[in-house]
Protein backbone atom coordinates (compact mmCIF):
# COMPACT_ATOMS: atom_id res chain seq x y z
CA UNK A 1 0.00 0.00 0.00
CA UNK A 2 1.29 3.69 -0.90
CA UNK A 3 0.19 6.16 1.31
CA UNK A 4 0.40 9.95 -0.01
CA UNK A 5 3.15 11.98 1.57
CA UNK A 6 0.85 14.66 2.80
CA UNK A 7 -0.78 11.99 4.99
CA UNK A 8 2.14 11.05 6.96
CA UNK A 9 2.93 13.44 9.90
CA UNK A 10 6.12 13.62 11.72
CA UNK A 11 5.57 14.86 15.60
CA UNK A 12 8.15 17.24 17.69
CA UNK A 13 7.21 15.20 21.25
CA UNK A 14 5.17 11.82 21.66
CA UNK A 15 2.98 14.08 23.52
CA UNK A 16 -0.75 14.37 23.30
CA UNK A 17 -0.67 17.96 21.91
CA UNK A 18 1.37 16.94 18.95
CA UNK A 19 -1.30 14.26 18.15
CA UNK A 20 -4.14 16.61 18.65
CA UNK A 21 -2.43 19.15 16.44
CA UNK A 22 -1.43 16.35 13.40
CA UNK A 23 -5.36 14.96 13.71
CA UNK A 24 -6.60 18.74 13.52
CA UNK A 25 -4.54 18.78 10.08
CA UNK A 26 -5.49 15.75 9.04
CA UNK A 27 -9.11 15.94 9.77
CA UNK A 28 -9.15 19.40 8.36
CA UNK A 29 -8.42 17.47 4.87
CA UNK A 30 -11.29 17.91 2.08
CA UNK A 31 -13.54 14.79 3.27
CA UNK A 32 -12.30 13.05 -0.19
CA UNK A 33 -8.93 13.09 1.17
CA UNK A 34 -9.31 12.91 4.44
CA UNK A 35 -7.60 9.86 6.18
CA UNK A 36 -9.76 6.61 7.13
CA UNK A 37 -7.45 5.45 9.80
CA UNK A 38 -4.26 6.80 11.98
CA UNK A 39 -1.58 4.91 12.94
CA UNK A 40 0.24 6.96 15.58
CA UNK A 41 3.87 6.03 16.75
CA UNK A 42 2.54 5.81 20.48
CA UNK A 43 -0.82 5.72 22.59
CA UNK A 44 0.08 9.44 23.43
CA UNK A 45 -0.10 10.56 20.10
CA UNK A 46 -3.56 8.11 19.53
CA UNK A 47 -5.29 9.99 21.97
CA UNK A 48 -4.33 13.39 20.75
CA UNK A 49 -5.70 12.35 17.23
CA UNK A 50 -9.05 11.14 19.31
CA UNK A 51 -8.98 14.08 20.52
CA UNK A 52 -9.06 16.01 17.12
CA UNK A 53 -11.53 14.02 15.67
CA UNK A 54 -14.26 14.59 18.36
CA UNK A 55 -13.58 18.03 17.55
CA UNK A 56 -14.08 17.50 14.04
CA UNK A 57 -17.61 16.48 14.41
CA UNK A 58 -16.14 12.71 13.80
CA UNK A 59 -16.69 9.41 16.05
CA UNK A 60 -13.44 7.07 16.16
CA UNK A 61 -14.14 3.77 15.57
CA UNK A 62 -16.90 4.46 12.80
CA UNK A 63 -15.92 7.53 10.84
CA UNK A 64 -11.95 7.42 11.27
CA UNK A 65 -10.06 4.09 12.97
CA UNK A 66 -7.58 5.41 15.43
CA UNK A 67 -4.63 3.05 16.65
CA UNK A 68 -2.13 3.80 18.95
CA UNK A 69 1.05 2.00 20.00
CA UNK A 70 2.05 0.76 23.56
CA UNK A 71 -1.13 -0.32 25.36
CA UNK A 72 -1.02 2.21 28.05
CA UNK A 73 -3.43 1.91 31.19
CA UNK A 74 -5.55 5.15 29.89
CA UNK A 75 -6.24 3.14 26.31
CA UNK A 76 -8.71 1.05 27.68
CA UNK A 77 -10.50 3.30 29.90
CA UNK A 78 -10.89 6.38 27.29
CA UNK A 79 -14.38 6.92 26.10
CA UNK A 80 -14.54 5.05 22.80
CA UNK A 81 -11.17 2.74 23.98
CA UNK A 82 -8.40 2.83 22.09
CA UNK A 83 -6.75 0.09 19.72
CA UNK A 84 -3.20 -0.47 20.44
CA UNK A 85 -0.17 -2.75 20.14
CA UNK A 86 0.81 -4.16 22.91
CA UNK A 87 4.89 -4.99 23.57
CA UNK A 88 5.52 -7.14 26.32
CA UNK A 89 8.10 -5.45 28.21
CA UNK A 90 7.81 -7.48 30.92
CA UNK A 91 9.12 -10.35 29.06
CA UNK A 92 11.79 -8.59 27.54
CA UNK A 93 13.10 -7.05 30.90
CA UNK A 94 13.11 -10.47 32.94
CA UNK A 95 14.25 -12.41 29.80
CA UNK A 96 17.61 -10.05 30.19
CA UNK A 97 17.76 -10.38 33.76
CA UNK A 98 17.88 -13.54 33.31
CA UNK A 99 20.78 -13.22 30.86
CA UNK A 100 23.04 -10.98 33.28
CA UNK A 101 22.17 -12.39 35.90
CA UNK A 102 22.61 -16.80 35.27
CA UNK A 103 25.29 -15.99 33.08
CA UNK A 104 23.54 -17.42 29.79
CA UNK A 105 25.33 -17.87 26.79
CA UNK A 106 24.07 -14.54 24.64
CA UNK A 107 21.42 -15.46 22.80
CA UNK A 108 18.80 -13.62 20.80
CA UNK A 109 15.44 -14.12 22.39
CA UNK A 110 12.11 -12.44 19.81
CA UNK A 111 8.75 -11.22 21.38
CA UNK A 112 5.90 -10.58 19.16
CA UNK A 113 3.63 -7.31 19.63
CA UNK A 114 -0.09 -7.89 19.85
CA UNK A 115 -2.54 -6.37 18.46
CA UNK A 116 -5.78 -5.24 20.69
CA UNK A 117 -8.53 -4.27 18.69
CA UNK A 118 -11.31 -1.96 20.57
CA UNK A 119 -13.61 0.44 19.37
CA UNK A 120 -11.23 3.24 18.42
CA UNK A 121 -10.44 0.63 15.32
CA UNK A 122 -14.19 -0.14 14.81
CA UNK A 123 -13.06 -3.33 16.83
CA UNK A 124 -15.20 -5.83 18.87
CA UNK A 125 -15.87 -4.25 22.47
CA UNK A 126 -15.08 -7.45 24.48
CA UNK A 127 -11.91 -7.75 22.40
CA UNK A 128 -9.41 -9.01 24.59
CA UNK A 129 -7.90 -6.59 26.61
CA UNK A 130 -10.42 -4.40 26.21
Amino acid sequence: MVVAPGLVGHAATYGVDDGVAAGERLFALPPDRRPTAVFAANDNLAVGVMSAAHRAGLVPGQDVAVVGYNDIPLARRMPVPLSSVLVPYDLIASTALDMLVGGATPRIERTMPTLLPRASSGGPVGAPGA
